[in-house]
C-alpha cells in the first residue's frame, strides 16, 4: 500500500492560529452597527414636577350681601299666580300648606288660594328665606 498521490498541505503554525481564532467557538462575533446612535452628554429628563411657590394672596373679599327683597300681600291670591310674582321678584324658597281638612296636599297650584303668608306685606326679606303659603281648594 503505497504512498499517498497527493501531497500533504503544509500550513504555518501562524496561519493556523489565525484560522483557529476566526472559527474558534470561545471568541465572541463583534457587532458592527448599521446605523449611528446619537449620543449626548445632557442629562436624562425626568417627570418629576418642579416645586414651585404659589404667589402671595391676600383673602378674598367677601361677596356682598344679597340684596333683601320686599314681601308683597298675595292673600287671596290665585297660588300660580301668587308663585309667578314671588319668583319674578327673586324669592327662591316658597312653599304650601292646606288648611283644608279634606286636601291636605297642595298639588296643582291653579286649583289652590292663598290664604295666609308667613311673612307680613312689606317685611325685607333675603331671596332665599323661607316664604310658606297657606292656600285653601274650597272658593
Amino acid at each position: 500500500m503505497g504512498g499517498s498521490t497527493q501531497p500533504e498541505a503544509k500550513t504555518s503554525p501562524t496561519a493556523a492560529a489565525a484560522i483557529a481564532e476566526r472559527v474558534s467557538p470561545t471568541t465572541e462575533p463583534t457587532l458592527i452597527p448599521t446605523t449611528a446612535s446619537p449620543t449626548t452628554d445632557a442629562p436624562a429628563a425626568t417627570t418629576a414636577p418642579v416645586p414651585t411657590t404659589p404667589p402671595a394672596t391676600t383673602a378674598p373679599a367677601a361677596p356682598p350681601a344679597p340684596a333683601k327683597l320686599t314681601m308683597p300681600n298675595v292673600k287671596g291670591m290665585n297660588a300660580a299666580v301668587a308663585d309667578d310674582k314671588l319668583r319674578k321678584l327673586g324669592f327662591t324658597n316658597i312653599q304650601y300648606g292646606s288648611q283644608d281638612e279634606n286636601d291636605t296636599v297642595v298639588l296643582m297650584l291653579p286649583n289652590w288660594t292663598v290664604t295666609k303668608q308667613s311673612a307680613k306685606a312689606g317685611s325685607k326679606m333675603l331671596p332665599d328665606d323661607l316664604i310658606v303659603l297657606t292656600c285653601t281648594k274650597q272658593g
